[in-house]
């Protein structure tokens, strides 16, 4: 009698240890897919993209979504902390489901055929720091929710169809040091606010439609040290406190802009 209690006793921890183990299994396999989102808006994004077959033919669906092209992801998490797929030819949009990467931090989609607009849904991607989605073919406005990334060093536009006005709300990003947006379509004056960010090291905006004058404030960016507004339809005179910018290494400003007798550059 004890000898079969004490069989169904052991039968019954074993069964817990076995179920305990499934429990453990489902959770690991559940964090290995960054949380169960991660490599499903992979997926949304590949199905966004066009001529994608080829170029990213490993993204299928599997578990390891770490191991897919131009994939990094943290080591424990197996969140997605890097995307790459620079000059790979992808055509279609960026689908708003890139807004799911939470840990993101670094997305370089340069040198494609992207077109659409940048959706909104790319404010989500609280942790991004560096983002480059130039030479595409992408159009519309900056969507205003770029803003809302507070860890932004590197915004990198240029050489795309955008249009609109500067968000003037770009002021509000702390940390960025890059903001490239030339060769666009961008009209409206040059925000004022964004000549008081004093950690921005470098501003293109070359190659737009942009009005207004250029503002004395501009000395206020005391770490910026690339300036570039050529080509855009600038008027009025050069600010006579240009000659203290002391931190401009490169300062680039058509003369054909403005009026002659004050073109000092």
């Amino acid at each position: 009698m004890a000898q079969s209690s004490l069989r169904r006793w052991a039968a019954r921890v074993v069964a817990l240890v076995v179920v305990l183990g499934l429990l453990l299994a489902a959770a690991a396999a559940e964090e290995g897919d960054g949380g169960g989102g991660d490599g499903a808006a992979l997926m949304a994004l590949k199905a966004g993209f066009g001529n994608a077959a080829n170029a990213l033919a490993d993204w299928d669906g599997g578990r390891d979504h770490c191991a897919w092209r131009g994939v990094a992801c943290d080591a424990n998490s197996f969140a997605v902390l890097s995307l790459n797929l620079s000059n790979l030819n992808l055509g279609g949009e960026i689908s708003p489901a890139i807004g799911e990467l939470k840990a993101l931090q670094f997305m370089d989609l340069k040198g494609n055929k992207l077109t659409g607009q940048i959706p909104d849904e790319i404010g989500d991607c609280v942790s991004l720091k560096y983002l480059d989605l130039s030479f595409n073919l992408l159009y519309g406005d900056i969507p205003f929710s770029i803003s809302k990334l507070k860890q932004l060093e590197d915004l990198i536009l240029k050489n795309n169809q955008l249009t609109g006005p500067i968000p003037s709300t770009l002021s509000q990003i702390p940390n960025l040091k890059i903001l490239d947006l030339a060769q666009n379509q961008l009209t409206g004056d040059i925000p004022r606010l964004i000549y008081w960010n004093e950690v921005l090291q470098y501003l293109g905006l070359r190659g737009n439609s942009l009005t207004g004058t250029l503002s004395p404030d501009m000395c206020q960016l005391t770490g910026l040290w690339y300036f570039d507004v050529r080509g855009n339809n600038l008027t009025g005179t050069i600010p006579l406190s240009i000659g203290n910018c002391t931190s401009f290494e490169i300062l680039y400003v058509a003369c054909y802009d403005f009026i002659i007798d004050q073109c000092i550059i």
